[in-house]
């Protein structure tokens, strides 16, 4: 452009060093800048990293943790080729394979980001023995914190009691009486059996 905002007439302005007889097409100028890629345009895919630092030179992208230049769907950083959760800015990583992200403040973070778990009620991605969606507890998640009071029993996962009988009426060996903890089993379970 000139002074008067007048489209230049001379050709190649932008890009005095094309080879003579230079045709611009998809294979020798990708970003179809005007530029010859092999010769003059440092970045090929005109997505603002250099060729030279770009893990993805062909590609334009966004990416800038791990993979340099590269795809990146969600914005997070991470290229859509090591994004666990490509659509989803807030996980990347699931170091246990378990589909919980690593990221405990993200959607559906992993409280056990190293340990395979399916649990999903009182933490999310931890072991989960009977399936019902309460964790296992464990050395820093106690039945007092909300994990299974009965980890091998899907039918009970609370004692409110602590009498060894679950609060699930509908549960095996329910407790007929939750609030009062009881050694009862001829008749009901979980009452106060003096004798």
């Amino acid at each position: 452009f000139n002074e008067n905002c007048q489209i230049s007439t001379m050709s190649n302005d932008l890009c005095p060093q094309s080879r003579l007889g230079f045709v611009s097409d998809p294979v020798t100028d990708n970003d179809a800048d005007g530029c010859e890629d092999a010769t003059e345009d440092s970045d090929d895919d005109n997505d603002g990293y250099f060729d030279t630092g770009d893990d993805c030179p062909l590609e334009s992208g966004t990416s800038s943790n791990g993979l340099v230049g590269c795809l990146d769907t969600d914005y997070d950083g991470y290229s859509d080729s090591t994004d666990v959760f490509p659509l989803d800015t807030s996980q990347w990583a699931d170091s246990d394979n378990d589909g919980f992200g690593d990221e405990l403040l993200g959607i559906d973070g992993d409280y056990c980001p190293t340990i395979f778990g399916n649990s999903t009620q009182d933490r999310i991605g931890c072991l989960d023995s009977d399936g019902d969606g309460y964790s296992n507890p464990d050395s820093s998640w106690s039945t007092n914190l909300g994990a299974d009071a009965f980890p091998e029993d899907a039918t009970q996962n609370f004692d409110g009691d602590g009498d060894g009988y679950g609060d699930n009426a509908d549960g095996n060996q329910p407790d007929f009486c939750p609030t009062v903890p009881g050694t009862s089993t001829a008749d009901v379970f979980g009452c106060r059996d003096s004798d």
